[in-house]
């Protein structure tokens, strides 16, 4: 009876582990990289300090009101 019961234990030892095992694997494949473009005459300005990427979006930040 003691065989049967720490052979269940070391089968269910065994399973637990290879679980998650798995759900390991597969958030390590679900990670996705995302890359963004962005155009080189934006890139340039912003480097350069220009403020014409500010002039640009300033319209949609003034139109936020506060609720």
């Amino acid at each position: 009876m003691k065989s049967l019961i720490l052979t269940l234990l070391f089968i269910g030892i065994i399973i637990i582990i290879q679980g998650y095992y798995q759900q390991k694997l597969n958030n390590e494949k679900s990670k996705k990289i995302i890359k963004k473009y962005i155009p080189l005459n934006i890139y340039e300005q912003k480097m350069n300090g220009s403020e014409f990427i500010i002039n640009q979006f300033k319209s949609s930040f003034e139109k936020i009101t506060e609720i």
